[in-house]
């Protein structure tokens, strides 16, 4: 007999001259980040070491046309040749080498390999992808870039880096590099918190799923139809934990193919909030589709951005994992813009390269974890990587676990979490957004003043599935779990499972769907989703009655929304839809 535990765990050439400079966000200095906790401190030592990322230049301006070709249908007026040379065939998507010779500057890079050696830089590597890392003395960090650095530390992550609160890049670099990363760039610490105890109201597990999304299969049909799941923040998975999760659920046992980064499974019985988004990712990702699954973690020490970081990592892969899961994210506004646009050209080679990657669209609703503890934080503050163009963005909705309708989650409704959804202030509205996104904005009652976010960015969530209540393993004891890091890896098994039927009738793998899903959307009133027509996404993660509930959100209305986009799946359909094209 299994043992539930009652408590809710909710994820939630050295020059006088300068060329332009970045700065670290104006929390860093107010200590009151939302994203992380780290504090500064003494001066870094001037003899000790410090290594540095140079995001070198790339040829771009083909490669975003050319993902959405590849990942939909090649314009006739305008395709790539590559997109019309391979549509429809096994190789319909490009070699790692391929997309290197694609995107890759190599004046660029050896302007800066140059700078690097003429300076004294040591251990110096380079990246198939473009970035350059090298070390050299605090000392001569500090003087090459105009910098001061601190010794910063976490104690959220038990950890400690160092930083500086702005750099200027040196003229002879600024023509070949878009920024440095290791000196005002801050990897994100906050975890999301146990919530307080509470008796659950029905639950989710793997039989209700398929259930409700008519998943019919379950054995991936192609083994080179693989997946993966991203983990940071130190958090673990139990291979324990899992196969008792699989035989509660009579399913065979799994094993996990390869695990990339640091991972604790004894941790798991000591302090479940150190597992409960690594456990949940790989056991509903593996229980809804059995195929070669990565767990893949990063460092919280990383020299740049966490998702920069994994990106970086999994695009280096001659073959990489095709479908990734990430359940993480921050707020946009304290990343840098030239990360974020970076991260998304990584993402787009790997789109080209026939990778899917599916990110949860956040858990507090429109205004992000710090409003869940301060209504000051009320407002728009949209989702990091969630409103990235090349990822698909999932919400989370609620009902069936009840044996009731589906409606978005919220957590005045009951749900514990609200579904996160808003628009991006970095990306614009990508064209093949633009007809659902306006007509939502022409017509959506109670829609917030257009002056108080940007109804030109980037919209999200895409879709949504269940994120309530999920029956999660950890240390050998069940609990219900909330979010919409659960949602995500089930879309993403979803897609594996599709890829699988793919490849296995010798076609190419989705890639990057996003648009596809539009397209299936406008081009056949709905599609093979299920529209979802109630909720309001204004509130934080919380209990009923003690959840803070700021003044603005979004609402659901027929049609996309940005509270859970085209609404939930019909797997089997989508199933079809996407096997009927090329």
């Amino acid at each position: 007999m299994r043992r539930r535990a009652r408590a809710w765990l909710v994820l939630l050439g050295v020059c006088c001259c300068a060329a332009a400079s970045e700065r670290a966000p104006r929390c860093v200095q107010r200590g009151d980040c939302r994203s992380h906790d780290w504090r500064v401190g003494a001066r870094a030592d001037n003899l000790g070491e410090h290594t540095v990322l140079l995001a070198v230049n790339q040829r771009t301006q083909r490669l975003h046309d050319l993902a959405a070709q590849l990942s939909s249908s090649p314009e006739s007026s305008h395709a790539h040749p590559l997109a019309a040379e391979r549509w429809g065939r096994s190789d319909h998507f490009l070699t790692l080498n391929e997309v290197r010779a694609l995107t890759a500057d190599l004046d660029a890079e050896q302007a800066a390999f140059q700078w690097l050696n003429a300076n004294g830089f040591r251990s110096i590597t380079h990246s198939v992808l473009g970035f350059v890392q090298a070390t050299h003395s605090v000392a001569a960090v500090e003087r090459l870039f105009r910098t001061e650095l601190y010794e910063f530390t976490s104690l959220e992550a038990h950890a400690s880096i160092q930083r500086g609160f702005a750099y200027t890049m040196p003229l002879a670099l600024a023509p070949y590099v878009e920024f440095v990363a290791g000196i005002v760039n801050f990897p994100q610490t906050r975890r999301t918190a146990l919530v307080l105890p509470a008796e659950p109201r029905g639950h989710t597990d793997p039989l209700l799923l398929q259930s409700v999304y008519k998943i019919t299969d379950h054995v991936v049909a192609h083994p080179d139809a693989t997946q993966s799941v991203f983990e940071a923040l130190k958090q673990s998975f139990s291979p324990d934990d899992l196969n008792q999760f699989l035989a509660t659920h009579n399913m065979s046992a799994q094993t996990v193919a390869e695990v990339i980064g640091p991972n604790d499974p004894s941790i798991c019985e000591v302090e479940p909030n150190y597992c409960v988004e690594a456990n949940l990712d790989v056991q509903y990702m593996m229980g809804i589709c059995e195929a070669n699954t990565t767990f893949w973690s990063i460092p919280v020490t990383v020299t740049g951005d966490i998702f920069l970081s994994w990106v970086l990592d999994v695009g280096a892969k001659e073959h990489p994992p095709l479908v990734h899961s990430i359940s993480y994210g921050g707020p946009e506004g304290e990343f840098s813009k030239m990360t974020i646009r970076r991260v998304d050209t990584e993402l787009a080679k790997l789109a080209v390269r026939g990778v899917t990657v599916v990110v949860a669209s956040g858990d507090d609703g429109v205004a992000g974890y710090a409003a869940r503890a301060d209504r000051r934080f009320c407002g728009f503050s949209p989702s990091y990587p969630a409103q990235l163009p090349h990822v698909i963005s999932v919400g989370a909705t609620m009902g069936p676990e009840r044996a009731t309708s589906e409606i978005a989650c919220t957590s005045d409704a009951g749900g514990i979490i609200t579904t996160g959804g808003g628009f991006s202030e970095v990306f614009p509205l990508p064209r093949w957004q633009e007809t659902p996104v306006l007509q939502y904005l022409r017509k959506a009652p109670r829609l917030p003043p257009l002056s108080s976010f940007n109804p030109k960015g980037r919209a999200y969530p895409d879709i949504a599935l269940l994120g309530h209540n999920y029956d999660v393993v950890i240390g050998g004891v069940t609990y219900p779990v909330s979010g919409t890091s659960a949602s995500a890896p089930v879309f993403a098994a979803m897609v594996t499972l599709i890829n699988g039927h793919r490849m296995n009738e010798g076609r190419p793998p989705l890639g990057w769907l996003t648009p596809r899903l539009y397209h299936a959307a406008i081009a056949h009133s709905g599609g093979p989703f299920r529209d979802v027509t109630r909720g309001r996404n204004n509130c934080c993660a919380g209990e009923p009655g003690a959840a803070v509930c700021c003044e603005d959100g979004f609402t659901a209305v027929v049609g996309w929304d940005p509270v859970t986009g085209w609404g939930s799946v019909d797997y089997a359909a989508l199933r079809d839809a996407l096997l009927a094209v090329d």
